[in-house]
């Protein structure tokens, strides 16, 4: 296991992967109510560096990953800027890439092909996720 910058390319790992988690660093707007200080430490300009770090990670994540294989994108935060947006960007610059179908998971918490748990909604801590399978 190799421990390091997800940001910074693995020249071991390309084309290796049936399956890849990106777990990506957020803001952590989805689970503020167990972790209220987020509040307090995040500015707006936060959203705007940690998505460019998520998609650098997810560009990375995704050349690890066998054709046929997949990768799932997955946040805490409940922003379409951390997370819609992000994998729309990757997908529109991957066409390799197509989302997949997202299984085992019960459809009320899927909304456009992507797992989306809203508080307010579904009384539980804010959570996305989506997969996407390598096409060529």
């Amino acid at each position: 296991l190799n421990i390091g910058d997800a940001r910074l390319m693995d020249q071991d790992a390309l084309d290796k992967f049936d399956c890849v988690l990106l777990d990506a660093p957020c803001s952590g707007l989805g689970i503020i109510r167990r972790k209220p200080d987020i509040r307090w430490q995040r500015k707006a300009d936060d959203l705007n560096q940690l998505s460019e770090i998520q998609l650098e990670m997810l560009e990375n994540a995704s050349k690890y990953v066998k054709i046929g294989g997949v990768i799932v994108y997955s946040t805490c935060t409940i922003t379409k800027r951390e997370n819609e947006e992000v994998t729309q960007l990757f997908l529109s610059r991957h066409p390799e890439f197509e989302m997949d179908r997202l299984t085992g998971i019960s459809e009320k918490y899927i909304r456009d092909g992507q797992l989306k748990i809203l508080p307010h909604l579904h009384g539980m801590d804010g959570f996305y996720a989506c997969r996407m399978k390598r096409l060529k």
